[in-house]
Parts: structure tokens; sequence; C-alpha cells
């Protein structure tokens, strides 16, 4: 039996084995498949930038309303009381008084975290010594913000 490729792995072994294995690229970003064909990531890079933007802009907005309303009904509430005070004769203390004019509301700065996340700082006053503030993540689902957690702040 004349078999040629038995011979010819008799006579170059080490050509035989280095010919049956297919060359490797170095480095897959020299290599023409590593490119992507296809799709684009801006779409998906600008939708997610959407996010964060109707995140920072809504949620700001938004947070800003709702600590409004509550400073607001937290001020209908401490002027109720100083006019039962007053009505009833009694002393109105200092932690009593309220300001002029209505509460003091400011949200000083705001961040988006992640789309639906924001960190922010802010502060109300009703009476001089009826205010509280400091930094927060807030959650917001697109209509409403809710406190998640205070970090830190004051009252006084």
């Amino acid at each position: 039996m004349n078999d040629p490729f038995k011979q010819a792995i008799e006579a170059a072994p080490s050509q035989a084995i280095t010919a049956s294995v297919p060359a490797i690229p170095s480095s897959p970003a020299n290599s023409q498949s590593s490119f992507r064909i296809g799709r684009s990531p801006w779409p998906r890079r600008l939708t997610i930038l959407g996010f964060y933007l109707v995140t920072w802009v809504g949620g700001c907005t938004s947070f800003s309303r709702d600590f409004n309303d509550q400073a607001q009904a937290s001020y209908r509430s401490a002027l109720l009381r100083k006019t039962q005070l007053i009505a009833a004769g009694q002393e109105i203390r200092v932690w009593d008084e309220v300001r002029e004019g209505g509460p003091y509301v400011r949200v000083n700065w705001c961040i988006p975290l992640l789309p639906g996340v924001l960190l922010l700082d802010a502060d109300r006053a009703i009476g001089p010594l009826n205010g509280k503030g400091g930094a927060r993540i807030v959650l917001y689902n697109g209509w409403r913000t809710f406190e998640a957690l205070e970090l830190w702040g004051w009252i006084s």
C-alpha cells in the first residue's frame, strides 16, 4: 500500500502538525472581526442621557414642588397653633413664631446619580426656630418624588 498522506507525515512530522493548526490573530483589536457591523451604540447612549436629563429637570422641579407643599402644610399648622395660643391667652414662645409671608423653601443643588435617583440639598424655614434642611437621596418616578434617605442635615 502506497499511502501518500502517511509518507508525508513520516517524512516531515513537524511540518504536518504546524500545517494543520490554523493561524490565530495576535490581538482581537487588530482583526476585522472585532468591529461591530450593524447598530451603532449612539441611540442607546442618547436614550440613557435623556433619562438622566428627565430625572434632573423633572425630579428637581417635582421635589421642589413637593417640598414646598410640605412646608406650606407645616406653616398652616404652626399658624393655627399660634392663633389658638393667642385665643387662649397663653404666652407665645419663640418656637411658636412663624415667618411673615409664608415659609422659606429652597433647593440648593440637585445631581442625578442614576435615572430616577437624585442627590440633592434643600432647606425650609417656617419660623425662627422651626427649620430643617440637608442633603438627601430622592427617588423620582416621573410625576412624584419620594425621599429615600437623609444623608446629613440640620434642624433649628
